[in-house]
Order: structure tokens, then sequence, then C-alpha cells
């Protein structure tokens, strides 16, 4: 993902510095290129501010995004109110996979998204269907409930718009990655409306598919760099 576009409501500071950047109900989660994992409330932004200053977080090397080794700043005389937890992904990561399933109407391509899942060790691909009718039919028949549900918007059948709203009607404990080619602000806004909580466009590299999953199943929010403007957008109108 391009960082200069990293999706962070109402916080200008240059995003070079950050591997990840997602949103809860009251808490913004940033993951640092070191390691760390920053957690803190809307009213204490101005305190982020400072304490990427002062710690120097420009100046730590890029790793994968998901942290893989740790070397923590001095946190000797840390601001008040901060919360960090080293841990806190890469625990989530290795005590269980994230079950994911995939729906949309090209073969080769989900076929080709879900190997590719596959041969990582960190997700399970429950099911993938080539509709939205489809992959009701495929949740009542199965025994797990995906915690990422990939979701394609131009379907024949049922599209992505009346799958994600019937997905979280009867499922509501899954969340909603909308997988598009379409980045207009109605199909963006739409997908948002129905409960997705991220939206990735299908030029995307695969490895940012994995962040957004990842992210997105620990409770957080994902945005491709070329609608993340339209999700800023969105989020101030309708805070969540």
């Amino acid at each position: 993902m391009d960082n200069e576009h990293i999706f962070y409501p109402e916080f200008d500071h240059p995003a070079s510095q950050l591997s990840a950047f997602s949103l809860c109900i009251d808490t913004f989660i940033i993951s640092l290129k070191n390691g760390e994992i920053v957690k803190f409330q809307p009213a204490q932004i101005a305190h982020f501010k400072q304490w990427l200053n002062r710690f120097n977080v420009r100046n730590i090397a890029v790793d994968s995004g998901i942290p893989q080794s740790y070397s923590q700043p001095d946190t000797s005389k840390p601001f008040d109110n901060f919360l960090i937890l080293k841990n806190e992904i890469k625990t989530m990561s290795e005590e269980r996979k994230i079950k994911t399933a995939f729906v949309d109407d090209h073969d080769l391509l989900r076929k080709g998204i879900c190997d590719f899942l596959r041969e990582d060790s960190a997700f399970e691909v429950i099911f993938e269907a080539e509709n939205g009718k489809s992959a009701l039919e495929k949740m009542e028949q199965s025994e797990e409930v995906p915690d990422v549900m990939i979701v394609d918007i131009n379907m024949p059948v049922m599209n992505g718009f009346e799958t994600a709203k019937a997905l979280l009607e009867k499922y509501p404990q899954t969340n909603i990655l909308a997988f598009s080619v379409n980045d207009e602000v109605q199909d963006v806004v739409k997908m948002l409306n129905c409960g997705a909580k991220g939206y990735i466009l299908k030029g995307a590299d695969p490895e940012e598919l994995k962040k957004a999953i990842k992210i997105i199943s620990g409770g957080g929010q994902y945005f491709s760099a070329g609608v993340y403007e339209i999700a800023k957008k969105y989020y101030k109108q309708f805070p969540q």
C-alpha cells in the first residue's frame, strides 16, 4: 500500500513512519514499522504526533508490515494515556488462523486468490462462491462463520451490495471486505452503507489483500489508496 495514502481520519502527520492504520469504534490502532502497536483515543491525536516526533519513528527500518521482530523505543518518559502492546497482532495470527471466504464470479481470479491465501498458514479458506446466492447457501451448510468475507460487487444473480447486506443480517459476527475494480464514490459509499468494513481494489498487490484481511479481522477497517479519501469523507459525515 502507498504509505502516503494510509487511511487516517483527522491525522495530517506524514504517514511514512507507519506500516498500518486501523480504526475501531472508539480507538485508533497504529502499527509502527518497528513492531510496536499503539492504541489511543481520538482526543489524544495531538499527543500522538508529539510521540512520533519524540521517538524519531521516521528512522525505523521498513519491514513486511506485520511485526516479526521488535525494537522498542525509549519509553522511559512516555506520554500519559498511551498503551503500547508489542505482541498483539503477532499473537493473534499465531494462535489461530483467520477464517475467510471469497465471493466472486470470475473463476480464475477467485481460485487464484483462494490458492494464494491457502499457501499462507495465517489463513484458512472456508469456502469460495461465484455469487451471493451461492455464498448464502454455502454459509447454511458451513459449521464455521468466516472472520472476513471478501465480496465482489458486480456479480450475476446477487450482487455485492445485496450479498453484504444479507450476510450481515444473518451472520453479524462476520466482516465484509469489498473487492472490486470500481473506485467510484457511489459504489464505495453504498458498500459502506451495507456494512462493509473495508474496500480494496482488484489492482492492489496481493500482499495488500492479506494486510486488509488481518486488520479487519482484528476489528479495524482498511481502504485502498484509490478509495481512502471517499471513506475518509464518509466517516466524517457518518461517525461510527
